[in-house]
C-alpha cells in the first residue's frame, strides 16, 4: 500500500509504455487521418465500394453539426477549410495538438474531432489490453504487457486483504493524456482481484482520484452509472453516453454522408434484418462526435475553468510528487497552479527526463524550482531526478525509473 501522500503527474509519455502516441506523434496522426481516403459502400444490385477523403467527410461532419446547431461558432465547414487545418498543422510543427489549437481557435472544433478519431484508435477494448492488438507470434496465450501500470498496481495491492483497504493508498493522479487507460486497468484489476460488483469498484475512484486536465474521451459506462449525476439527461442522451465508447475508424463517418439510403452506409447496412439508416439515427451520430469532441479541452479553457488550483491543493498536501512522462512545459505547469507557489519544503520531487541533453535536463530541473520557489534546495528534501534515460529501451523507462533512481521506489 503507499502510505505517503502522493501526486501523479502524467505527460503523454507516460501511456507511451502502452503503445498510446506522444504529443508530436498525434499531429502525425491527425495529418494522416485528414488526407486519408475512407472505404464505404452504395446500395444497389450490386454494392459496389465508395472512396471518399476524409477530409471530405469531416467536412460534411461539421457542415451537419453546424445545421442541428451543435457547433454555433463554428465558421467555416467545407473542404478546403478542413484541409487547410491539416496544412497548417503540418507547417506549425507543434509539441503538441493542444498548443497548435490554443493559438489557432478557428481550428478548436475540427482538432478535437482528429483528437476523438486517433486516440480512440488506440483503445481496443477486444485486445484485453486497451491498447492497438499486437499479432500474436505463435499459439501461446501471453499476458500482455501493461508497463509501469503492473508496478503500480503492486504497490497499491501490497499487504492489502479488502477493496476498503485498496481505498487507504494515498495517492491523486493528475494526467495531462486523453486516454482512460489507467482507470481501465485498475477497473478490472480490481474487479477481479476483489469479486466486487462494478457499484463497489467504481467507488474506489471517489477516494483515489484520476483527473484529467485536458479533459479526455468520454465516461466509462461505471463511471456515468455510480459516479455522476444523471439526473439532467434526457433517456437518449443518457443511452448514447452509457455506451462504452468504442474504436471508431473513419469509415463511421459514411454513415453521414449523402443521401440516407444511398452513401451513408457501411457494411453492417447490408447484413440481413438491418435496417436503413435514419435521419434521426444519423443526427444521433453526429451529436455522440460533438459531445466527444467537447469533452477534449485546450489550455485556454482549462484557464477558464480554473481547476489549477484544485489541483494544486493536491500538490500542496503531498509528501511526494512523480512527473512521469512529463515534458516539463510552463503552460503545464501553469494549468496545476505551480508558477510561483511554495510547495512543503519536505515534499520529495522525482521526475523523468528520457532522451533528453544535459542541457535540456538541467533547463527543465530550474523551471521545476523556480515555479516551486525552491531556488537551488534541491537536497534530499525536494529531488528532481533529471539524469535517468531508462537502461535499457525494450524495458518499461518508467517502470525501471522506479526500479533504480534512489529513492523513487513508491512507498
Amino acid at each position: 500500500m503507499i502510505e505517503e501522500q502522493t501526486v501523479l503527474v502524467l505527460g503523454a509519455g507516460a501511456s507511451r509504455d502502452l503503445g498510446f502516441p506522444t504529443g508530436e506523434r498525434l499531429c502525425q496522426d491527425i495529418y494522416s487521418l485528414v488526407l486519408k481516403p475512407s472505404m464505404g459502400f452504395t446500395r444497389g444490385d450490386k454494392h459496389g465500394s465508395l472512396q471518399i477523403d476524409n477530409s471530405k467527410l469531416l467536412a460534411r461532419l461539421l457542415e451537419l453539426a453546424v445545421g442541428l446547431g451543435l457547433a454555433n461558432e463554428q465558421g467555416e465547414t467545407n473542404e478546403g477549410f478542413v484541409k487547410e487545418f491539416a496544412e497548417k498543422l503540418f507547417d506549425a510543427r507543434p509539441r503538441s495538438i493542444d498548443e497548435f489549437l490554443s493559438d489557432r481557435s478557428e481550428y478548436s472544433l475540427i482538432g478535437r474531432i482528429c483528437i476523438v478519431f486517433c486516440i480512440s484508435r488506440y483503445e481496443d477494448k477486444n485486445s484485453k489490453n486497451f491498447i492497438p492488438t499486437i499479432p500474436e507470434r505463435s499459439n501461446d496465450y501471453v499476458f500482455p504487457d501493461f508497463g509501469w501500470y503492473e508496478y503500480l498496481w503492486h504497490k497499491m495491492t501490497e499487504n492489502v486483504k479488502s477493496i476498503e483497504d485498496f481505498k487507504k493508498n494515498r495517492i491523486t493522479v493528475i494526467t495531462f493524456n486523453y486516454d482512460r487507460s489507467l482507470e481501465f486497468y485498475l477497473f478490472r484489476a480490481l474487479k477481479a482481484k476483489f469479486n466486487k460488483h462494478d457499484a463497489d469498484v467504481a467507488d474506489v475512484f471517489k477516494d483515489i482520484e484520476v483527473k484529467h486536465v485536458y479533459g479526455r474521451l468520454a465516461f466509462f459506462y461505471w463511471e456515468l452509472n455510480y459516479l455522476y449525476q444523471n439526473s439532467g439527461l434526457s433517456k437518449e442522451d443518457y443511452m448514447m453516453k452509457a455506451n462504452d465508447f468504442s474504436p471508431w475508424e473513419p469509415s463511421v463517418l459514411f454513415r453521414i454522408w449523402g443521401d440516407v439510403g444511398t452513401h451513408g452506409m457501411d457494411a453492417r447496412d447490408f447484413e440481413s434484418n438491418r435496417s436503413v439508416l435514419t435521419e434521426e439515427a444519423r443526427s444521433q451520430i453526429v451529436k455522440r462526435f460533438i459531445d466527444a469532441a467537447n469533452d477534449i479541452k485546450i489550455y485556454s479553457e482549462v484557464l477558464e475553468i480554473d481547476k489549477a488550483n484544485d489541483y494544486l491543493q493536491d500538490l500542496l498536501k503531498a509528501k511526494r510528487i512523480y512527473f512521469l512522462g512529463f515534458g516539463y512545459h510552463e503552460q503545464n505547469l501553469r494549468a496545476l497552479g505551480m508558477v510561483y507557489k511554495v510547495l512543503n519544503e519536505s515534499v520529495k520531487i522525482f521526475g523523468t527526463a528520457y532522451n533528453m541533453s544535459n542541457g535540456e535536463k538541467e533547463t527543465k530541473r530550474r523551471r521545476i524550482c523556480e515555479s516551486i520557489n525552491l531556488q537551488e534546495r534541491v537536497s534530499s528534501e525536494a529531488i528532481l531526478s533529471n539524469d535517468w534515460k531508462g537502461r535499457n529501451p525494450k524495458d518499461s523507462i518508467i517502470k525501471d525509473f522506479f526500479r533504480n533512481v534512489p529513492g523513487a521506489d513508491l512507498v
